[in-house]
């Protein structure tokens, strides 16, 4: 069942696709683009045990913390509720791996790999623009490298994460990809 599940995964295809490009400059880059395989594994009372054997495999020590993004190898984890996990990595076999591991006793395994589309931005204003997105506080301080949260940009529930000082990730569900692009276009309008 597994492997003919794997094997029926329709491809891909850019929700943004034919929508108007944001102009790039050095202080202010966004792109969008497949965000590989992300999976959601839900538990119940003991979840923290039960999920242990499944993160042992993947290379992680223990499930992490709410709010900041635990990584093993190629895979972040982000402890998202205290019986939830999203597992997101450019691994397009991370399901494959995660349903090899898991019993259906520990948890529940759901691909939301097609359910979300990636949007980056990235450069000097990018923590500035963040602002202007989401009702945090995105300074280095408050919001350090490897911290997410889980939040709203125009009343549509998103997933950020800092990749680095000037680079972040949204994890946006796919249906919504093309009203976030929208507004990401216009307000990016006073960076040029």
């Amino acid at each position: 069942v597994i492997a003919k599940m794997l094997k029926e995964r329709p491809d891909l295809r850019s929700p943004i696709a034919g929508q108007q490009i944001v102009p790039q400059m050095e202080s202010l880059r966004i792109s969008e683009g497949a965000p590989g395989s992300i999976i959601q594994v839900a538990g119940w009372s003991d979840f923290t045990t039960a999920i242990e054997p499944l993160m042992t495999a993947l290379g992680f020590n223990g499930c992490g913390d709410y709010g900041r993004v635990h990584a093993a190898e190629d895979i972040m984890c982000y402890r998202v509720a205290p019986d939830r996990l999203l597992l997101h990595s450019a691994d397009p076999n991370l399901i494959a791996k995660t349903l090899e591991v898991i019993s259906p006793s520990a948890g529940v395994v759901l691909d939301l790999s097609h359910a979300r589309w990636l949007l980056r931005v990235e450069g000097t204003n990018a923590a500035n623009f963040m602002s202007r997105m989401a009702p945090l506080d995105f300074d280095l301080v408050s919001f350090p490298d490897g911290a997410f949260a889980q939040t709203g940009i125009h009343l549509v529930s998103v997933l950020i994460y800092r990749r680095g000082d000037e680079s972040f990730d949204i994890l946006v569900p796919t249906t919504w990809a093309r009203s976030i692009w929208l507004l990401m276009t216009e307000s990016a309008r006073p960076f040029n």
